[in-house]
């Protein structure tokens, strides 16, 4: 089970790396999309790296119960998983709803000031993907051997 979610901790960073962090600033890049239309297509995208991230989580979370009653698993390991979590709710829960409210701003026309929110879910974004890393690679120390 160990190897497995060493796996799943890498591939959920794979999937905030390349749905988030390489694909959503992508698509402004391309000139013929409007700011409107990038952000539909950026909702669209979120929604379906978000409910890959959930799969992730799932999985990841039952296997770490399990390795944790059987005492397969420190407290570091959890530890780390739990701080992606704690990141990943803060986002969806918290900055999602404001982003939101801006983007349908945005796609209805009106004029919008600045803001400080993409900044701050970047940011949680790369602490969240940092804090994966880390997981996945400190997962063979951390993780105990099966007895």
């Amino acid at each position: 089970m160990n190897e497995w979610m060493k796996r799943l901790i890498l591939l959920w960073t794979g999937i905030v790396i390349g749905g988030s962090i390489i694909a959503a600033p992508a698509k402004f890049q391309v000139e013929s999309l409007t700011r409107p239309v990038a952000l539909q297509v950026g909702r669209a995208q979120f929604l379906w790296v978000t409910y890959a991230e959930i799969a992730a989580i799932i999985v990841i979370a039952v296997m770490v119960a399990v390795s944790w009653h059987k005492r397969e698993l420190n407290a570091r390991f959890a530890f780390l998983f739990a701080a992606a979590l704690a990141i990943f709710a803060f986002q969806h829960l918290g900055l999602m709803p404001l982003l939101q409210i801006r983007s349908n701003a945005i796609i209805a026309g009106e004029e919008v000031g600045e803001s400080k929110l993409h900044l701050v879910y970047v940011f949680a974004e790369s602490i969240k993907c940092i804090i994966l890393l880390v997981a996945g690679c400190l997962a063979d120390h951390t993780l105990k051997s099966p007895k």
